[in-house]
């Protein structure tokens, strides 16, 4: 299993200028935000005090995170980092 630290963004030029459309859309992506950590894909989460921008930490195959990265393009924009642990760094 990988670890994926992902740096997600809201689109603003995408993304419903109306409120009630922007309301629904927020409220799918945190139903979805929780779904995925009942699952354990996503192991952290969270959202910077700036507004718009946060990250995850999903821990999965590479296909899930490239499936789940595209559930709310083009509303949101992610960069995607696959990462190591301390432990799984090579000796020197």
């Amino acid at each position: 299993m990988s670890r994926y630290l992902v740096l997600w963004e809201i689109n603003q030029s995408q993304f419903p200028a109306d409120p009630k459309e922007r309301v629904t859309l927020m409220s799918q992506a945190k139903e979805w935000v929780e779904k995925n950590i009942s699952k354990g894909i996503i192991t952290s989460w969270g959202a910077f005090l700036t507004g718009g921008k946060g990250y995850s930490v999903f821990e999965c195959s590479p296909s899930e995170i490239y499936k789940e990265a595209q559930t709310f393009n083009p509303y949101f924009t992610s960069q995607i980092h696959e990462v190591l642990s301390v432990n799984e760094l090579p000796e020197t």
